[in-house]
């Protein structure tokens, strides 16, 4: 299983206003070129998880899941995870904090394609996809000079991921 971070700090951006940007899906198909398709399979109804179908471009194919997704505006947290799809196990959440002035914005995802003689091929390439992916709707709902960061192993640099 592998585990990665990518955040931003957006100035003059309130944490509600960042929130409610994040979590229309329906615009991040034109905000990565990666990104095939999202489809809502269940629509959200007050208490139930929303359920999106992803069509994301990965390698010579498409890598396609359906996830569901708890959004919290109270916690400004939209956490994740597969309901079937491509991988073994895939989760994480979208996570918007307070800043002194501005915000945090933070994605955080764990996966696993469940081969494990594959893993050491594989995972590099997906996790290169998911955060170039997360990068560009970070880049689309914040603008083009965001600066990203990456988490890896307990280290944090400016990510290149566009």
């Amino acid at each position: 299983m592998r585990s990665t971070q990518l955040w931003a700090v957006v100035p003059w951006v309130a944490p509600d206003v960042a929130f409610g940007r994040l979590v229309d899906a329906t615009v991040f198909p034109a905000l990565s070129e990666e990104i095939r398709s999202i489809d809502e399979a269940r629509p959200p109804a007050p208490g139930v998880p929303r359920h999106t179908e992803w069509a994301v471009a990965f390698r010579r194919g498409v890598l396609r899941w359906t996830q569901w997704e708890n959004i919290d505006h109270v916690r400004r947290a939209a956490v994740f995870g597969q309901v079937d799809g491509d991988f073994a196990e895939f989760g994480g959440a979208w996570r918007v904090q307070p800043e002194d002035e501005g915000c945090r914005v933070v994605f955080e995802v764990t996966y696993d394609f469940g081969i494990e003689s594959l893993a050491s091929a594989m995972d590099p390439i997906a996790e290169r996809l998911l955060l170039r992916v997360a990068g560009d709707i970070l880049r689309g709902v914040f603008g083009p000079e965001t600066e990203l960061r990456v988490d890896r192993d307990h280290h944090t640099t400016i990510a290149e991921v566009g």
